[in-house]
């Protein structure tokens, strides 16, 4: 990363992509274990893993703020404006070899199948 001309990255570097998958799986293990210290009986050590795993998220957050920040001085390109974009300056032969809208539709059908599947059973 700190070499004279660090290798660029089309996609997310190594490391940006253990983040992601550091904040999503992170993020899933919140919500299961905020659902779960909601119901009466919620043990005390799920109440505590729940809220470890908001502070181990704000700490991957910072992070991978830090991370985009100095990539971006690195690599002297706005990857804030790639992430709101979509789009990121790439040399002509370069290109996204994988297309991963599968797995976007995957986490959203288990999402909203989890909502309906909690909604109904607190109404009845």
């Amino acid at each position: 990363l700190f070499k004279a001309k660090p290798k660029h990255y089309l996609g997310h570097n190594p490391a940006g992509s253990v983040a992601v998958w550091l904040l999503l799986s992170i993020g899933l293990f919140i919500c299961v274990t905020g659902v779960m210290a909601l119901q009466d009986n919620a043990s005390e050590a799920v109440v505590n893993m729940h809220g470890a795993a908001t502070k181990v998220m704000l700490a991957v957050i910072l992070l991978h703020i830090i991370g985009v920040v100095v990539s971006s001085v690195l690599h002297r390109e706005n990857l804030v404006r790639s992430m709101i974009t979509g789009y990121k300056s790439a040399e002509i032969n370069e290109g996204i070899r994988q297309n991963y809208n599968w797995l976007g539709v995957m986490m959203l059908v288990v999402t909203v199948a989890f909502w309906f599947v909690y909604l109904r059973k607190t109404a009845g």
